[in-house]
């Protein structure tokens, strides 16, 4: 079974369960405190039902977010429906070359169905500054 049908089958129960301050959420916010995301262009890829893209956004960034669960998309569209949100996978991401100053990955980058593709993907040199990916 695909990462995104599987995203799918649980998508509500997963965004509902996300919601709440994780203690893993409030270390990641910790690492990128320093980051000053104002006015930079930011990807969130794997930004599920797009709890983190608000979080960024309230920091000042501009923000974009892609995710391989078409259901887990729609939340995220319904919470910050004017920002560009789209399905897509790590392997190919669904963005022009050079858009973005910064790429995030919180958790996602893991459950890629091609890790090898999605890292090198990520470090292709199509985005300026790459990938902090976090798993605590």
């Amino acid at each position: 079974m695909s990462i995104s049908k599987q995203y799918n089958e649980f998508a509500n129960d997963f965004s509902d369960s996300v919601d709440s301050p994780l203690i893993s959420r409030i270390q990641f916010y910790k690492t990128i405190r320093k980051i000053n995301l104002k006015d930079k262009k930011l990807l969130d890829a794997g930004c599920g039902d797009g709890i983190d893209l608000i979080h960024y956004q309230k920091q000042g960034a501009i923000i974009s977010g892609c995710d391989a669960s078409e259901e887990l998309i729609k939340i995220a569209q319904e919470r910050l429906p004017s920002k560009d949100i789209k399905v897509g996978l790590f392997e190919d991401l669904p963005f022009e070359d050079n858009k973005f100053d910064y790429v995030f990955s919180k958790y996602a980058l893991q459950t890629s169905e091609d890790i090898e593709m999605s890292i090198q993907e990520m470090v292709s040199g199509r985005y300026p500054f790459h990938c902090t990916h976090f798993r605590n």
